[in-house]
């Protein structure tokens, strides 16, 4: 599994471990209170910075035919799939992590602080529920032009949560303040703790689905 996680790590790195954190910098500098703007672009970037490496790896195990190769290898199913899905998992912990420390570093109105760090986590928990079905499809289906399709819709349906968290653009007579408020108050920890279950479930459905067989190539690289 730790080789997996090798092979794909630098995509994830670049992302995790040095764009955000670059992002988040020059927020902290550029504003000294909380800006419910930023909450929304980094929302939106957690699933940008995921799914961008994940579709990169993808790809270029498709083109080398990579989990043909592994399965001349003495490495399982299980090992291959953990492995993808625990980078998954660190990567989203860091950038969650490092939207949190961001948004404790900065004063604000107690409730717009809340709602800005229940809106990071929820994000982070759909992230990797979106995570673990593009895994799952590529597992059993292969990174095809048809399921390159599917996850771009997947991706702009995905925007729609960090849309929601930006209360104050709206008025009390629309959704959206109706949805700030139950992220005011529900506890985080549900989102984590759904977030990880479905993960999970989905880890285990991707396992028994993944085949070391070539895919069909029905598409053209780009």
């Amino acid at each position: 599994m730790l080789g997996i996680v090798r092979k794909d790590v630098l995509y994830f790195v670049v992302s995790a471990c040095v764009l955000m954190p670059v992002l988040l910098l020059v927020e902290r500098l550029v504003a000294d209170v909380l800006r419910t703007l930023f909450v929304m672009v980094n929302s939106i970037l957690l699933y940008v910075f995921l799914i961008g490496p994940m579709m990169i790896a993808e790809q270029t195990e498709e083109k080398c035919n990579g989990y043909a190769f592994l399965g001349s290898l003495p490495v399982t199913r299980w090992e291959i799939v953990t492995g993808k899905f625990c980078l998954v998992l660190m990567s989203v912990a860091i950038l969650v992590a490092g939207n949190l420390v961001l948004l404790a570093s900065w004063p604000g109105p107690p409730d717009q602080v809340a709602i800005s760090q229940s809106a990071v986590i929820l994000n982070g928990a759909l992230c990797l529920l979106i995570c673990g079905v593009i895994y799952t499809g590529v597992f059993s289906l292969g990174y095809t032009r048809s399921f390159v399709v599917g996850t771009v819709s997947v991706g702009i349906l995905s925007l729609v949560p960090p849309v929601l968290t930006h209360k104050h653009a709206w008025t009390s007579q629309t959704l959206i303040p109706r949805f700030a408020d139950l992220l005011l108050h529900t506890n985080p920890l549900i989102f984590v703790a759904a977030g990880l279950a479905g993960y999970a479930l989905l880890m285990l459905l991707a396992t028994r689905l993944f085949s070391f067989e070539p895919k069909q190539k029905n598409f053209h690289w780009f």
